[in-house]
C-alpha cells in the first residue's frame, strides 16, 4: 500500500493531508501495459479455434452433414450407376476432404482465423454451394454433348428436367456448428480472464 503526503497551509488552520493508494497506481499502470502486450498476441486463442474448426469440418465430411447436422443430398441414381462414388459422398479421392481440413484452408492474422475455398481444389465451391450446368447445344455434335454428359455425371451433376440440364446439389462442408462457437468464445473469454488475472496479481 503506498502512502502519500500532501501538507496544506490554506486559510487559518494548518495541517496534513494524507492519501492512500491502494494498490500503488504505478504498479496498477505497468501491469496494464503487460496485460496490453499480451491482448495484442492473439495466436493461441486463434490457433487453437482454427483446430476446433477443423475437426468440425472433418466431422461434417465424415459424418455427411452440413455444419447444422443435416444430411447432404444423397448421389443421384446416375451417378450412383457411374461407378464412382469412392468411398462416401464427396470422399472419391479424399482431396476435398483433406484439403478443406488443412491448416493451410484456415489461415491466420493478428485478429481473425478464416476459411479460404481458395486452398481447395476448383470444384469445392461448387459442392459447397450447389451448381446448375447446361450441355452446349447448337453446334456441337451428339457424340462431344453425350461426352459432355458423362463428364458431368463423373463429377457428381444428376440429369435434371430437360435436355442437357445438369444439376449438382448443394452439400455444405464449409463451416462450424453452434456448439463449436460457444466452445470458440470459451477460448476466448478464459484467454482474456487468464490474461487480466495474471497482470492483476
Amino acid at each position: 500500500m503506498a502512502r502519500e503526503s500532501f501538507e496544506s497551509f490554506t486559510g487559518s488552520f494548518g495541517g496534513v493531508v494524507t492519501f492512500e493508494w491502494a494498490p500503488n497506481p504505478i504498479i496498477v499502470a505497468k501491469q496494464l501495459e503487460v496485460a496490453a502486450d499480451a491482448l495484442n498476441n492473439m495466436a493461441l486463442p486463434l490457433m487453437a479455434a482454427r483446430d476446433l474448426s477443423i475437426a468440425d469440418v472433418r466431422e461434417n465430411f465424415e459424418g455427411e452433414h452440413d455444419p447444422d447436422g443435416g444430411a447432404w443430398q444423397p448421389w443421384s441414381i446416375s451417378y450412383i450407376e457411374s461407378g464412382q462414388t469412392g468411398a462416401g459422398i464427396l470422399k472419391k479421392t479424399f482431396d476435398l476432404m483433406d484439403s478443406a481440413t488443412s491448416p493451410s484452408a484456415w489461415p491466420i492474422t493478428a485478429r481473425e482465423v478464416f476459411f479460404s475455398f481458395g486452398a481447395l481444389p476448383e470444384y469445392g465451391i461448387y459442392h459447397q454451394t450447389g451448381a446448375v450446368r447446361q450441355s452446349a447445344g447448337r453446334g456441337r455434335t451428339r457424340k462431344a454433348n453425350v461426352a459432355a454428359e458423362r463428364d458431368m455425371i463423373a463429377s457428381g451433376f444428376s440429369l435434371g428436367e430437360g435436355f442437357g440440364i445438369n444439376t449438382l446439389p448443394a452439400r455444405p462442408f464449409a463451416g462450424i456448428s453452434v456448439e463449436t462457437q460457444i466452445k470458440i468464445v470459451d477460448i476466448f473469454d478464459a484467454w482474456f480472464g487468464g490474461i487480466i488475472g495474471l497482470a492483476m496479481n
